[in-house]
């Protein structure tokens, strides 16, 4: 038996949970799109959402589309890339233009692209920055440019190579 295997087990009883009025929503964590893929098979039903390592830098297409084929919600964990998509030049040129802070432009970047980023942050100011991101509207060519800045997957964590599951 595989790891993928007892994760596709795990699918399976969390979902049977859920059925059981336990639990409103099952998902998952950092599967590649093959191994999401596996796991639905191996449970028969998708889970709600999958929550990656995403950032503009970093843009998991092939993850990404794989949860929409499946009806897989994308949940970014570390949405500004550890600092490293607030000091790019693009991101700094939009923030400059709207006037912002970048983090709020990589957060309203996110949104524009139906993807829900997980930020966190134990500075008050922080968060009431974080949460202004909510009412920011990034026109087509901010979105685009700001999403040309993928590293590709090679940058991501090597999860097949990682054994935490």
């Amino acid at each position: 038996m595989t790891r993928f295997d007892r994760v596709g087990e795990a699918l399976t009883a969390l979902l049977e949970c859920r059925d059981a009025g336990l639990l409103r929503h099952v998902g998952v964590s950092d599967p590649l799109a093959p191994h999401l893929r596996r796991v639905t098979d191996a449970a028969g039903e998708a889970p709600a959402l999958n929550q990656v390592q995403l950032d503009p830098t970093l843009t998991r297409l092939p993850i990404r589309r794989a949860g929409d084929e499946l009806g897989v919600l994308t949940f970014s964990w570390s949405p500004l890339g550890r600092g490293d998509a607030l000091s790019h030049p693009v991101v700094l040129e939009v923030a400059e233009r709207h006037g912002c802070p970048a983090a709020q432009v990589v957060l309203a970047r996110h949104r524009a692209r139906g993807l829900v980023p997980i930020v966190r942050s134990a500075a008050p100011a922080r968060q009431a920055e974080n949460l202004a991101a909510l009412g920011m509207e990034l026109d087509a060519e901010d979105i685009r440019r700001s999403g040309d800045l993928d590293r590709g997957e090679s940058a991501a964590r090597d999860v097949d190579a990682e054994e935490h599951f």
